[in-house]
């Protein structure tokens, strides 16, 4: 696995992203537009690349499914939120 996806708009992400740092993986984060400026920042501390897609949670986690259903290679698994 070379990356793992998730949509969420604060500690779900920053969970998320210290994990795949620990495990040497890299992590794509969604986050709605609306997300939390210091959730943001912490995310981005812990090492992963954020995304901002939509107003919502809804919207981020869709295209967060989009982006792991579009993967012909198999290189990021989703990661439910």
């Amino acid at each position: 696995m070379e990356q793992v996806v998730a949509a969420s708009a604060g500690n779900h992400a920053q969970g998320v992203a210290l994990a795949a740092t620990t495990l040497g993986t890299d992590a794509a984060i969604v986050m709605p537009k609306a997300a939390p400026q210091a959730k943001v920042d912490a995310t981005w501390d812990y090492g992963a690349t954020v995304e901002f897609v939509g107003q919502d949670f809804q919207e981020a986690m869709s295209y967060a499914k989009g982006l792991v259903e579009d993967d012909e290679f198999g290189t990021h698994e989703r990661v439910h939120s």
